[in-house]
């Protein structure tokens, strides 16, 4: 099994170079595949950065990139993200946090960005990183076994052992891009017989959704479950008329008010159910979800993960309020208990203030309205919602349990938006020109008549 992972990495590189949908869905599983691979460091490391890598290249031949005003707001963020390095309380650390955040989160948007910019067949390249990324999935769900010393922590492959938040954060991307990719259209082209290709989708989604819940990685569904959701209101919306659109738009912000009330109610409902009359671990997820919904200690500390976790947000709101504007510094939490916030926000607002935080929402806000934009009305609105929700998925996943460094997928998804809007202003300003030439061309024979 260990060399058909070896080969599957191998041909991934090696088409990626032709199709850039492959390697890059190897980047995004570049955790568990470093475990299975022996589990060193260098052989994530290689994965990670051959994407953006193979980016420099490609724009050093092409020598065209089309800036566009959110990689602006990236710019401006990602200095500020600097600055907070500058500042940090163990500048070693921060330093090398900020290369690792530059080659696989900068370098993953601006990747996008670069590759698919002058790509004729975006169809393409969605597809192939989907049917990758389907097939590491299952490769990593055939070959994982949980860490029996620590399964809620670790899972173990042939060559090494990996944290069950790589594996979930591999998981949430495949599930998101798979899900939206089933439910968006029913009369897709695909590559074999379409009703085979939705029903290979299926069973893969049903088999990925199965292993995460039997080895400790529920937060792999936590994203997805938003993703859906937010999906389907999208999907209404685009099919309603103003007033409907009103009535849900409104009956939204009341699901999003009324959501943490609910969930403690059901977390009260079945805190004291007896253990033979329900899974512990789905008992267990339900209570802790409460607990990050709702933001009460009381559903947070119902395991040990989530106690440990209490601890953890004292401390970042502790520094939050000493240096509420500026923050202390890059990796704050890190450098007072030795453990990173396991919340974006809470990470954000420590370490650069609140205006990390106003940057960096401006700029996800951005990306992701143009997202929105698109998938109601662009040039493939499938895959404009496919990436949206990938996005969405991700980005609720980190106010979990990720930070900033597991967060290229979330970059390269909004790199992905960014680009099929920019291909969208490219289209209609082609359309445009063509219209100019089309009316100034009757006008030029008719003074060349008249002379």
């Amino acid at each position: 099994m260990k060399l058909f992972v070896l080969l599957t990495v191998a041909f991934g590189y090696v088409a990626g170079l032709v199709r850039p949908g492959f390697i890059f869905a190897l980047g995004m599983c570049s955790y568990p595949l470093e475990a299975a691979l022996g589990g060193r460091n260098i052989i994530g490391d290689i994965i990670v950065a051959a994407v953006p890598l193979y980016a420099l290249l490609v724009l050093f031949k092409r020598r065209c990139f089309h800036v566009h005003i959110v990689d602006g707001l990236f710019i401006v963020y990602f200095l500020w993200y600097c600055i907070s390095v500058l500042r940090a309380p163990d500048y070693t650390l921060a330093f090398d946090n900020l290369i690792k955040f530059s080659i696989s989160s900068a370098g993953y948007y601006f990747a996008t960005r670069t590759l698919l910019e002058n790509e004729k067949d975006f169809n393409r390249f969605a597809k192939d990183f989907l049917r990758m990324g389907v097939v590491i999935a299952i490769i990593i769900g055939l070959i994982a076994q949980p860490d029996p010393w620590s399964p809620r922590t670790y899972i173990n492959f042939e060559g090494g052992r990996t944290s069950t938040v790589g594996v979930s954060l591999s998981f949430n991307v495949v599930i998101c891009a798979l899900a939206f990719y089933l439910f968006s259209k029913k009369s897709w082209k695909a590559f074999f017989i379409p009703r085979l290709d939705f029903l290979i989708g299926v069973i893969a989604l049903i088999f990925i959704v199965h292993f995460a819940l039997q080895n400790g990685t529920r937060g792999a569904l936590m994203g997805p479950m938003f993703a859906v959701i937010a999906f389907s209101v999208i999907y209404f919306y685009s099919r309603l008329g103003s007033t409907g659109r009103l009535v849900m738009v409104g009956a939204s912000i009341a699901f999003i008010l009324c959501f943490p009330f609910v969930m403690a109610l059901i977390a009260e409902a079945i805190t004291d159910v007896p253990p033979t009359t329900m899974p512990p671990k789905f008992k267990a997820s339900i209570i802790n979800f409460a607990g990050v919904v709702t933001g009460m200690e009381r559903y947070q500390a119902f395991d040990p993960s989530g106690a440990a976790r209490i601890d953890i947000y004292r401390t970042a709101k502790a520094i939050i309020a000493e240096w509420p504007l500026f923050g202390l510094g890059a990796n704050a939490v890190i450098a007072t208990i030795g453990t990173h916030a396991h919340n974006l926000i809470l990470e954000l607002w420590s370490d650069g203030g609140i205006t990390n935080v106003v940057l960096f929402v401006m700029f996800v806000t951005a990306g992701m309205f143009i997202g929105l934009r698109n998938s109601l009305a662009g040039p493939v609105p499938v895959f404009s919602r496919m990436f949206l929700g990938v996005g969405a998925g991700v980005l609720i996943q980190l106010q979990v349990s990720l930070t900033l460094s597991y967060a290229k997928p979330l970059f390269f998804a909004l790199g992905a938006l960014v680009t099929l809007e920019v291909a969208r202003l490219r289209a209609c300003a082609q359309v445009f020109e063509a219209r100019a030439r089309a009316q100034a061309a009757p006008l030029e024979a008719t003074g060349g008549a008249a002379a």
